[in-house]
């Protein structure tokens, strides 16, 4: 009897085992990964002389109404920022920095995104920033954003966490 009770113990601590994994894949499996901001564009227009301003502007808008500033549909880049003059002439275009992107659900472009704006994805340092970069620059730019799972010390957990905040275009 007493091998009976073991052999017991056995079955549930696997049919205990198996439930929890079949929990976890079946949760796993259905995070939402799409930022909740995806129907939105977001730009930061900073004049000289004033603090900048963040416009958030919904995609499915026809006309892309930013006050005082003369750019059109097509000259407004998701995640830019444009620097102005006293008339509202563009002087400088660049990308808002990933610390603000993330903030603003924008992803991150893991194509070309400095070691400081990979810094703000959550979980990775500065040696994963690092090794980001150097896989890029080795093997060529990331096919998929999936693919940033062979980079040294991203594994499934961290892509899980960062998957929201990157991106490839």
């Amino acid at each position: 009897m007493h091998k009976f009770k073991n052999v017991d113990s056995i079955y549930y601590l696997v049919l205990f085992s198996l439930s929890f994994f079949i929990y976890s894949f079946i949760r796993d499996s259905h995070i939402n990964t799409e930022s909740p901001n995806a129907n939105y564009i977001y730009i930061e227009v900073e004049r000289q002389g004033e603090a900048s301003i963040i416009y958030k502007i919904n995609k499915d808008t026809r006309h892309y109404s930013i006050p005082n500033l003369s750019l059109s549909r097509t000259d407004i880049i998701n995640g830019s920022k444009y620097v102005v003059d006293q008339n509202n002439e563009v002087l400088n275009k660049s990308a808002i920095n990933g610390k603000h992107k993330i903030a603003l659900g924008i992803p991150v472009n893991i194509n070309s995104a400095n070691i400081y704006d990979l810094m703000h994805l959550p979980g990775i340092g500065p040696k994963t920033a690092d090794k980001i970069i150097y896989y890029r620059n080795t093997y060529g730019t990331f096919k998929s954003v999936q693919q940033i799972l062979k980079v040294k010390g991203i594994g499934q957990k961290k892509y899980l966490a960062i998957r929201p905040f990157i991106s490839i275009d």
